[in-house]
């Protein structure tokens, strides 16, 4: 999983939901969660991300409720970088250092015991899945492919709109 970037996978054929144990540990609650979602029936990955990071954000637990901040971090980040200018972005959006070093994928040390196992290249072995995903969600009726999973920026702002609630 930690080569090809994947954080969980859920198998429908058996709903299994999977996760990646290597990555680090403030993906695993929304991870958890969003694959756990898709065993509920929500095969819609922004769906999928919503309810985990709802679920993180409405415990008692102030990690968690950190953790499902994290989860939607980059997404809204890559958001509003597309959709401003750089001068913009640049007085707007400082995330600390702090946040920055929980919001990884993987520690380095565990990205080094990947690359040192690894028999591919990383680089080609998460391409080579991203075009897989793509394409399996695209046969299976989702349009955007792995831009669904950017959607949930759309849901976060319907969210705090009043929209979904």
């Amino acid at each position: 999983f930690s080569q090809q970037y994947i954080m969980g996978y859920y198998f429908p054929f058996s709903m299994e939901a999977n996760i990646n144990s290597v990555m680090y540990i403030t993906n695993v609650a929304p991870t958890v969660c969003h694959e756990l979602a898709h065993t509920k029936g929500f095969i819609f990955e922004n769906d999928a991300n919503m309810i985990g990071y709802l679920a993180c954000i409405q415990s008692d637990d102030t990690f968690l409720q950190y953790c499902g901040y994290l989860s939607v971090l980059n997404y809204v980040n890559n958001d509003f970088y597309k959709s401003v200018n750089k001068s913009t972005y640049k007085k707007h959006v400082r995330i600390s250092d702090r946040v920055a070093d929980d919001n990884v994928f993987l520690t380095r040390e565990d990205w080094q015991a990947v690359e040192k196992t690894a028999v591919v290249k990383t680089s080609t072995v998460k391409k080579v899945s991203n075009n897989f995903l793509n394409t399996n969600l695209k046969l299976n009726g989702v349009d955007e492919g792995i831009q669904q999973y950017n959607e949930v920026v759309n849901l976060l702002l319907d969210y705090y709109d009043g929209i979904l609630y």
